[in-house]
């Protein structure tokens, strides 16, 4: 995919926006968020609304534009491009997609640090129990 460009994406630490858009809420749930402009809507499956917000960012761009096409989906973490229909995997993608990540799942680099050096030291710990 070809649409996907660092310099009008929302950084990792980047400020999403809320999910209420002139049709009102979107549920809780599968909800994607633009990583153009931070906007967040519903999926597809849900009211569309997520779908709706590339259309019309894509009619307002005009014939050359394709809009806010890139969005990464809150309930697995996947970016998708409305733009080719299809799921990006991309190297360029693994910091804002590792900070979601650390959002929602509440973990960070440090803690899967602080985790591996307790689980070597327990491990150590258990060897000498076990000389004794």
């Amino acid at each position: 995919c070809s649409h996907y460009d660092m310099e009008g994406a929302i950084s990792p630490r980047g400020n999403a926006k809320d999910v209420t858009n002139s049709a009102g809420s979107c549920p809780v749930g599968e909800n994607w968020i633009c990583l153009e402009c931070g906007v967040t809507r519903c999926s597809r499956y849900v009211n569309a609304h997520a779908l709706a917000h590339w259309e019309k960012t894509k009619e307002e761009d005009g014939d050359d534009g394709v809009g806010h096409c890139i969005a990464v989906s809150l309930a697995d973490l996947s970016v998708w491009c409305y733009e080719c229909s299809a799921y990006l995997k991309h190297p360029k993608l693994t910091d804002i997609t590792k900070h979601l990540e650390d959002l929602k799942f509440g973990t960070s680099e440090e803690d899967t640090q602080n985790l591996n050096q307790q689980g070597q030291s327990n491990h150590g710990s258990q060897s000498e129990e076990m000389e004794d």
